[in-house]
């Protein structure tokens, strides 16, 4: 979920809420989702309550009381809402996903090649969470090497998947291979540094000005990942949060080096000289820039205005 569909899932609440009605099914979910993400577990589990209320067969929120069930440990509970929601979406491939989930904890490889066959039966297309899935069967069935393509494949679809990262820092360290099981480390912490942000972000009651510590925090972890668009995104958002921060300013400045990117650069960097006029090196740069920019407009014009030109012709 995205920062405007979070803040537009909790206006729509707050209205509910003010006018004096129950929340409906999807919206309690969404403001439980919303706590979830944001690790305010007793808190979701109170939204999620609210929305089986309503609606006890709300797939999504069966869905989300098994994966929280999972995460404290509480296996048989998980397993009933995972089946529940088998039995009411009986061609959707999550529940078997998370039954297989709950399998992959027992460290059972027949069990999970089972129900990973028919999630995949179901999904039709082999996804992210499949893939991180299938390596954490094969690792477990003491085949590091086909775990390690999986893995890999994951982290080629999906570059902030969590747990395709920390499958390929077992897979490294199961095959004794240090020094890239601690470049492996290194990715795992920034995708967890990101993941952090992103709860941040979603789970932010405050206004939007307030939220540019967490959207820097992911722009970092996002260049720790080489996400170079993905870094840029939030660094944008975090400048129109607080378009006085200059360090922000300067990072996207930064990020904006391919030629057909100057205008951009040259456009941060005049920003950031309003803010701070006495800085050389930004003046010297933008100088530079308006001049390259300056002559590639005359040479353009040059072009057109004279067919005979020895660039013209080529």
């Amino acid at each position: 979920m995205d920062l405007h569909a979070a803040e537009e899932a909790r206006e729509i609440l707050r209205g509910a809420i003010a006018a004096g009605h129950e929340p409906r099914a999807d919206l309690a979910f969404t403001l439980g989702d919303l706590h979830r993400r944001a690790g305010r577990t007793a808190s979701a589990r109170e939204s999620f309550d609210k929305a089986l209320a309503a609606d006890p067969g709300h797939f999504q929120t069966l869905i989300a009381c098994g994966r929280l069930d999972l995460e404290d440990g509480q296996i048989d509970r998980a397993v009933e809402f995972f089946r529940r929601a088998s039995e009411l979406h009986p061609d959707d491939w999550r529940p078997a996903y998370w039954l297989a989930k709950v399998a992959a904890a027992g460290g059972d490889p027949t069990q999970i090649g089972r129900l990973l066959a028919r999630a995949q039966q179901l999904a039709g297309v082999v996804n992210t969470e499949l893939l991180g899935l299938a390596g954490d069967r094969a690792l477990a069935a003491g085949d590091a090497q086909q775990a390690g393509k999986l893995f890999l494949e994951g982290l080629k679809r999906d570059p902030e998947s969590l747990e395709c990262a920390e499958g390929m820092e077992a897979v490294l360290l199961a095959i004794g291979d240090q020094n890239r099981a601690a470049t492996a480390r290194t990715r795992v912490v920034a995708t967890a540094a990101l993941h952090e942000a992103l709860r941040e972000l979603a789970g932010s009651a405050g206004k939007f000005a307030d939220l540019g510590p967490a959207l820097e925090a992911a722009a970092a972890a996002c260049e720790k990942l080489k996400l170079s668009a993905r870094r840029q995104y939030f660094l944008t958002l975090a400048h129109a949060a607080d378009p006085t921060d200059t360090a922000v300013l300067r990072a996207l400045a930064e990020g904006h080096r391919a030629d057909e990117d100057l205008l951009f650069r040259a456009h941060y960097l005049a920003e950031l000289l309003k803010l701070q006029p006495e800085d050389a090196d930004a003046k010297r740069e933008l100088s530079a820039i308006r001049a390259r920019l300056s002559t590639a407009k005359n040479r353009t014009t040059g072009e057109a205005e004279n067919p005979n030109s020895t660039h013209f012709k080529l």
